[in-house]
C-alpha cells in the first residue's frame, strides 16, 4: 500500500517522519481499530428495546393470549387420558 507524504499537516499533528510506511500502516489500523465489544450492535444484541406504538403492543398482546390458549388447550385435551390412566394404576394397586 502506498501512502502519499502530504505537506499539508499541522505541526500539532502527528507527522509520520522517520516512519516506514510499515510503521506508519500499523500506527493507522492500530489508531483507527475499534473494540468489537463496544460497538452499539454488541451492547444492544441481548436487551429488548421498548416500542412506544399501540399497535406492537396490541401484536404482543394478541399473540401471548393465542399462545396461552394453546397451551391451556393442549393440557385440557390430556386431562381425560390422565384421569383414564390414573384410574387404570389406582385400580391394580388395589388388586395386589
Amino acid at each position: 500500500m502506498y501512502i502519499m507524504p502530504c505537506i499539508c499537516y499541522n505541526s500539532s499533528y502527528r507527522t509520520f517522519t522517520n516512519m516506514t510506511q510499515d510503521d506508519i500502516l500499523a500506527y493507522l489500523v492500530r489508531e483507527t481499530s475499534i473494540q468489537a465489544n463496544q460497538t452499539t450492535r454488541n451492547i444492544y444484541k441481548l436487551k429488548s428495546r421498548s416500542d412506544p406504538r399501540p399497535s406492537s403492543a396490541y401484536i404482543g398482546l394478541v399473540t401471548s393470549v393465542v399462545m396461552g390458549s394453546l397451551l391451556v388447550l393442549v393440557v385440557i385435551s390430556d386431562i381425560p387420558k390422565v384421569y383414564t390412566h390414573l384410574k387404570g394404576v389406582l385400580s391394580c394397586e388395589r388388586l395386589t
